[in-house]
């Protein structure tokens, strides 16, 4: 299969401007002030939260 000048040309086009978008556009408009938020998923129930407590315990201790 093969595909077309046009279309290719059109993906990539589609995914560098996905890429700029959620990147932020490599602009200067926005502010940054050294905070990255982190999330961190854990169960806290059924068989997974025994396991996951220390690290649920730790989180919560800011460590």
């Amino acid at each position: 299969m093969r595909i077309s000048r046009r279309i290719l040309a059109g993906l990539a086009t589609a995914s560098l401007a996905v890429t700029a978008t959620s990147c932020g556009g490599g602009g200067t408009s926005g502010s940054f002030d050294d905070t990255v938020t982190v999330g961190i998923l854990h169960s806290l129930s059924g068989t997974m939260a025994i396991s996951e407590s220390t690290l649920v315990d730790t989180e919560k201790n800011g460590y």
